[in-house]
């Protein structure tokens, strides 16, 4: 099982990663050398940090 406080922590993590994109968003038409470089890093985190981005799907066997 899962701890509580656990997932708390992951969600919050996700909102966070959900306002970075916004930001690269924006960069990335407002400046694009520093849009390429924020979106390298984001792509270099998710490699790193897979589960706290990508939400997992659970499954009951039935």
């Amino acid at each position: 099982m899962i701890n509580i406080k656990k997932v708390r922590l992951i969600y919050k993590i996700r909102t966070f990663f959900y306002i970075y994109l916004w930001v690269v968003k924006l960069l990335s038409y407002l400046n694009a050398e520093k849009g390429a470089i924020a979106h390298d890093v984001l792509i270099e985190r998710l490699h790193k940090y897979p589960k706290l981005f990508i939400k997992e799907i659970k499954t009951e066997v039935i």
